[in-house]
């Protein structure tokens, strides 16, 4: 169900595992309007073709991911933030001020009642902007961040569908919990010699007990729920070990998406290159088994069966098409700097 509470809405039937939906601080005039004035820049079709050229001069503070969807570094540990600073710096009005934004997003993030049940103190991070230029299809279900740490996606475009979220009982999170999954699929269950290594390695255990659930059939996920259209300055609080996936759409869709952990629980720190889906977890396995003790032809068969599997149950296609335009881009002519050319009818579109 969908429960109001002042201008918190929970969607889902456990609020500790639901999405909370924050609607817009009408005491932050200003940064909404900030979040208004980046969503019109980053439409314009000059941003586009900026962010092309340095995808493909290889600038690390930008990238495609699955779906041909752009992402575009902010505030991360590990990644510059170039990209986003010269579009803003170039494009914005004077009065703009990344500083605020984030400041407004964390705001936001901490009106999710839950964050302040335990009076604890987070520990804000890693902001990103995801956007699509083209129709894309809905992202396959995934896990990127654990239990404690929070995520939160801060709607920069008008009236969007909001993150999709899988809210159920069943869970894959140890070796036993898996072999069970795999024994009711058609090809059966594992080999006594893989089932008793796959018990044995650590590793593995790791992975089922943090990202186990995206290892699910595809029709556990036919009923993810979200909020059909969010509204600028709305932000979307979703906690950590929650399988999720960004929407479908079929217009210009950007969202600021970061992370909280507890400050005192020494939690790892969210990291932008980790993310499972069924198909990389199932992959990650195969390759943690393969040269395994006692794994041999017939458990690599097996191995492979599984995961080819995984990859035909997979509902999502097309999730890499982004590769042939990144082919694309690098057909064109390399430039060591980006330049910015005014042209009218290019600001104007």
């Amino acid at each position: 169900g969908s429960s109001k509470c002042v201008s918190v809405e929970f969607i889902g039937s456990d609020r500790a595992t639901g999405m909370a939906l924050i609607h817009p601080a009408s005491e932050h005039p200003r940064a909404i309007e900030m979040l208004r004035e980046l969503d019109t820049v980053l439409r314009k079709r000059l941003v586009k073709k900026l962010f092309d050229r340095m995808i493909q001069d290889e600038d690390e503070s930008l990238r495609l991911i699955q779906g041909a969807r752009y992402e575009i570094f902010i505030q991360a540990r590990w990644k510059p933030s170039t990209a986003f600073d010269i579009v803003t710096g170039k494009y914005m009005s004077k009065g703009f001020s990344k500083a605020a934004i984030l400041r407004y997003a964390r705001h936001q993030a901490m009106r999710d009642p839950r964050l302040n049940a335990r009076g604890q103190k987070y520990a804000f991070g890693n902001y990103s902007m995801i956007m699509n230029y083209e129709p894309v299809p809905a992202q396959a279900p995934h896990i990127d961040l654990l239990s404690p740490s929070y995520q939160f996606g801060l709607v920069v475009t008008d009236k969007i569908p909001g993150t999709l979220f899988h809210e159920g009982n069943t869970h894959i999170q140890t070796v036993g919990s898996l072999i069970n999954t795999w024994r009711r699929q058609p090809f059966g269950g594992p080999p006594p010699k893989l089932a008793e290594v796959l018990a044995k390695e650590q590793r593995a255990r790791v992975l089922l007990r943090d990202f186990g659930d995206v290892l699910a059939s595809s029709s556990t996920y036919n009923c993810m729920r979200n909020h059909s259209s969010v509204s600028t300055g709305s932000l979307i609080s979703l906690p950590g070990s929650v399988v999720h996936a960004g929407p479908g759409t079929s217009a210009f869709r950007a969202v600021i998406f970061f992370s909280a952990s507890p400050k005192a629980c020494g939690v790892e720190e969210y990291h932008p290159d980790t993310q499972y889906s069924s198909v990389l977890l199932s992959g990650h396995l195969v390759s943690l088994m393969w040269r395994q003790e006692g794994v041999g032809p017939v458990e690599r068969r097996y191995l492979l069966t599984m995961l080819a599997s995984q990859i035909e149950d997979c509902p999502i296609r097309g999730l890499w098409s982004h590769f042939s335009q990144v082919t694309d881009i690098y057909r064109r002519p390399r430039n060591d700097a980006y330049v910015l050319v005014d042209t009218t009818p290019e600001l104007s579109s």
